[in-house]
């Protein structure tokens, strides 16, 4: 590795740092509990084409939080595509009397849009979905698949 290439990789990281630092600051449920600095959030296990769309629906989750003063409530457990969509698992630790809170019936709904939303969006580059992969099921739009990057 050359030292113009360490150069970059540390100018990337270092930039990756400060995004999720904004990430976290503005969307505290991004926050890995384990991890404890800004190497990694729950952003980072999105797919690239689907970043977009759940920055809307974590800023409209966020919208939902601030109006109950709830923000530091909502927690993600895990992140992930899993049968061609987007999987978020969440929990509310030390949240008052959450069985009977209707804010976290609504977030659990913008998450199963969310989740549903994606199902229809290709994984790499966010566009509508014309195709399924095989094996490993993921959404892709026709330039995607007709790309030599990518192998079904």
């Amino acid at each position: 590795m050359t030292i113009k290439d360490k150069i970059k990789n540390f100018i990337n990281e270092w930039k990756r740092r400060r995004f999720n630092k904004h990430l976290i600051k503005r969307y505290p449920f991004l926050k890995m509990e384990y991890v404890k600095n800004y190497d990694t959030t729950w952003y980072d296990n999105i797919p690239d084409g689907w970043k977009k769309i759940s920055l809307v629906y974590f800023e409209k989750i966020r919208t939902i939080l601030i109006q109950h003063n709830y923000l530091e409530y909502l927690k993600f457990s895990d992140v992930k595509e899993k049968w061609g969509s987007l999987r978020i698992y969440t929990y509310y630790p030390n949240c008052p009397g959450n069985e009977h809170n209707s804010w976290i019936a609504d977030i659990d709904r913008l998450i199963s849009r969310l989740e549903h939303d994606t199902w229809r969006l290709c994984v790499y580059c966010g566009k509508p979905a014309a195709y399924q992969t095989k094996g490993w099921i993921s959404p892709v739009c026709k330039f995607c698949k007709e790309s030599q990057e990518y192998v079904y």
